[in-house]
């Protein structure tokens, strides 16, 4: 068996499927964890880094990056006659303007219904804040109210017990009726009030 020895000036010429004798010179058939750059060569592919799932995202459609400064990276997906648009730094939707002037779809996805939207739903959300705070101070002060209730009731009525020859038990505080339907009322052993039923 000979060998064969020939001479390749580069191997940016990609990737391509035809049988090794219809390739041209710097094509390859495979390359794993590489790409040509013409500047600098054949380079290892970078490492990836997991950000995010990207939300209603579908392997459907035409993939594209936005990479418009250090700080503004987007990657786009064109589906349905929409685009979606994920920030790469967070994974985060970011709103497309559609407007008919663009030549895009124009509806539901227009940045100034998008807005409304938002700060409405923040407003309720905060309304709703609002609103628990207000319930949960009403639900402390029902608490001390039932509370106060019921040391009312407890202490409603106070007797107080001579032990000389009889039992005599006498109304301190409080409201008593005797047999004959006389309510009488007395704070602190005062009778504030008498009444008849």
């Amino acid at each position: 068996m000979s060998t064969l020895s020939q001479s390749i000036p580069n191997l940016l010429s990609g990737i391509s499927q035809q049988p090794d004798s219809r390739k041209r010179p710097g094509q390859l058939k495979d390359s794993v964890n590489a790409f040509p750059d013409f500047a600098l060569g054949l380079l290892k592919r970078p490492g990836g880094q997991f950000v995010a799932n990207l939300p209603n995202a579908v392997t459907s459609g035409k993939w594209f990056p936005i990479l418009r400064d250090t700080n503004e990276k987007y990657i786009v997906q064109y589906v349905n006659n929409r685009f979606h648009v994920w920030d790469l730094a967070d994974g985060d939707v970011r709103a497309v303007d559609m407007g008919a002037a663009q030549g895009g779809t124009a509806g539901s996805c227009l940045i100034a219904d998008q807005i409304a939207k938002a700060k409405d739903y923040n407003d309720k959300v905060a309304d709703t804040a609002s609103f628990l705070t207000a319930l949960q101070a009403a639900e402390v002060t029902l608490s001390q109210a039932i509370a106060a209730q019921y040391a009312t009731t407890e202490s409603l009525f106070d007797f107080r017990y001579d032990y000389n020859t009889t039992l005599v038990e006498n109304l301190h505080s409080g409201i008593a009726e005797d047999a004959n339907g006389v309510l009488t009322v007395k704070d602190n052993g005062t009778v504030v009030s008498v009444a008849t039923t």
